[in-house]
């Protein structure tokens, strides 16, 4: 009986090969898969990102039109009342500038002295309408105030455009300040003589009736202060 030989037994070459081969072919098929996925998922992304844009976008626009109005709407408001308090003031200073030029200055004094400061705002309104338009606004309302010692004028306007971001018009409110300085002054809504720090009125300082303390040299320039209050 012939003895067996122990033979050495190598691994195939071909099927070590074959193997290779196999686990190759998964792992590419495996990062295909990786790859496609993530190109799904990418182009998935790419609407809500582009929807992400527009949406920044619009509201940037939005707010930045709002923000576009109020501002002019307040510049027409603030620029309406000074427009209004001036042309009061220019009104006052034409019919004082008549009574310095008048025959008997005592007695256009009186008349001046007389009258209802809020019949001189005829012009006021016109030209706050006129200043709002100039700004893209429109006059709401006035209203002509007489506080302690000035007027007050007050206007109310509204843009003439809706904007984007509520679709309705903005609005805004200035107030201007009229002062007297001299030699006329306001007191209670009524026209004086400045006597000193007072203001003496028609019967409460000043004579009813008769000439009126002018001095020798004339009536002096009108002094007066306008202002934004708010």
């Amino acid at each position: 009986m012939v003895p067996m030989m122990p033979v050495a037994v190598r691994d195939s070459p071909r099927a070590v090969t074959g193997m290779s081969a196999s686990g190759e072919k998964v792992a590419g098929r495996a990062a295909r898969c990786g790859n496609d996925e993530g190109q799904v998922t990418g182009l998935m992304l790419i609407p809500l990102v582009i929807g992400l844009v527009v949406l920044t976008v619009a509201l940037m626009v939005g707010l930045g039109d709002g923000v576009r109005s109020r501002t002019q709407t307040r510049t027409a408001a603030d620029a309406a009342a000074l427009a209004a308090a001036n042309a009061w003031q220019g009104e006052l200073r034409a019919r004082y500038d008549l009574v310095r030029l008048a025959p008997d200055v005592s007695v256009a004094l009186r008349e001046l002295l007389a009258t209802d400061p809020r019949m001189l705002s005829a012009g006021s309104t016109d030209a706050a309408h006129r200043f709002a338009a100039r700004n893209s606004g429109t006059i709401e309302a006035t209203r002509l105030t007489a506080q302690n010692t000035g007027l007050l004028f007050e206007v109310r306007t509204r843009s003439t455009t809706r904007t984007a971001e509520t679709d309705q018009p903005t609005y805004a409110h200035a107030v201007a300040r009229v002062e007297i300085a001299s030699p006329l002054c306001l007191d209670g809504g009524r026209f004086g003589l400045r006597s000193g720090s007072g203001c003496l009125l028609p019967g409460e300082g000043l004579p009813v009736a008769g000439p009126l303390p002018i001095p020798a040299a004339g009536l002096p320039d009108l002094r007066t202060e306008v202002w934004l209050v708010t």
